[in-house]
Formats: structure tokens, C-alpha cells, sequence
């Protein structure tokens, strides 16, 4: 053997030597397991950041429909004052017609009892009511 192959064999024969060796093994699979963690730990973030998206587009689709239907409801709300209004009003024009209706009445009533005491009066038929 040549001089540096024997001072290499001889370090390597040598149980500090061997240690080292180990150590650095040990290190090595140390470097792979924490490579491993950190692979994992990497995919678990993945995988909340899209759990996470999908929630936010759970709520964003939740809030707007909660908006659609705030805008429905004030809507409806709307037609509904619209509609008592509407009802307000016909209910006023009903009774005006009903009053206009009731005074008509009154006044062909009246007009037929005259002509009641005045054909009564006279004796004859009258040809036509006169007013």
C-alpha cells in the first residue's frame, strides 16, 4: 500500500472515525425525516388554503344571497305600501260612489213620489216622468 492509502485506511479504522461516519449518517436521515415533515407540513397548508378558499366562496355566495333576498324582502315591502295605498284609495272612491250612489237614489225616489202625488192629484197616467 502506498503511504496515503495507509494514513486512509488507518483513519478510517479508527473508532472516531466510525462515529463520524455514523454521525453523519444519522444526519443524513435526520436531513431526509425533517425533508419529510417539512413535504408534509407543506401539503397541510395546501390543503387548508383550499379548504379555506372554498369557505370563503361558501360565505360569499351566502352573503349574497343574503343580499338578494334583504333586496326581496324590501321590495315586497315596498308593494306592500304601494298596495295599501292603492286599497286606501279605491276604498275612498268606494264610499264616495256609495254616497254619490245613495244621494242618486234619494233623488229618483223623491222624483217618483212627486209624480206618484201628481198623477194621483190629476186623475191620469202621465206619458213620461218629467223632471
Amino acid at each position: 500500500m502506498t503511504e496515503i492509502g495507509q494514513h486512509s485506511a488507518a483513519v478510517d479504522a479508527t473508532p472516531q472515525s466510525r462515529l463520524e461516519i455514523q454521525t453523519l449518517s444519522e444526519a443524513e436521515q435526520r436531513i431526509a425525516e425533517l425533508d419529510a415533515q417539512y413535504a408534509e407540513q407543506l401539503e397541510r397548508e395546501r390543503v387548508l388554503e383550499v379548504e379555506n378558499a372554498a369557505l370563503r366562496r361558501d360565505v360569499a355566495v351566502k352573503v349574497a344571497y343574503a343580499t338578494a333576498l334583504e333586496q326581496a324582502a324590501e321590495e315586497r315591502q315596498t308593494h306592500i305600501i304601494w298596495l295599501q295605498a292603492h286599497f286606501d284609495l279605491e276604498r275612498l272612491r268606494a264610499e264616495r260612489l256609495s254616497t254619490e250612489l245613495a244621494a242618486e237614489r234619494a233623488r229618483l225616489s223623491y222624483r217618483v213620489a212627486r209624480r206618484a202625488i201628481a198623477i194621483v192629484g190629476r186623475g191620469s197616467k202621465p206619458s213620461r216622468l218629467r223632471s
